[in-house]
């Protein structure tokens, strides 16, 4: 109504979210991709899980690492992928970070896999 109070203060504490540039990476067909989900956001803040999903060039055959609350920084580079076409295909990982309760911007790690050297079978008589 019509009575006033004493002012008081609210002070608000704005944490910024992970955030994280795009990483890339290439690798020979047949070999582990290698990478580790990074444990530091672009900002500063310790990365400590991870949600993942993955996109797989159709004519790649391996099996991506995909999950939500990831732990593990090598959930990853274990991934294998062989590639028979003749040119290189990617795996794209659409990824989550997280720092405790603060949940960042999805980053992708984009991995081009090349193809493997194909011969054809030489016949001597």
């Amino acid at each position: 109504g019509t009575y006033v109070g004493a002012s008081f203060t609210i002070i608000v504490t704005i944490t910024s979210a992970p955030t994280m540039d795009p990483i890339t990476a290439s690798v020979c067909s047949g070999t582990a991709i290698g990478v580790n989900l990074p444990i530091l956001s672009k900002n500063g803040l310790a990365l400590d899980k991870w949600d993942i999903t993955a996109s797989v060039a159709p004519l790649l055959t391996g099996t991506e690492t995909i999950g939500t609350g990831l732990t593990s920084t090598a959930a990853i580079a274990v991934d294998v992928f062989t590639n028979t076409t003749g040119g290189p295909l990617d795996v794209v990982y659409t990824v989550t970070p997280y720092s405790g309760t603060y949940v960042g911007a999805s980053f992708t790690i984009i991995v081009t896999i090349t193809s493997a050297p194909q011969t054809s079978p030489i016949y001597h008589n």
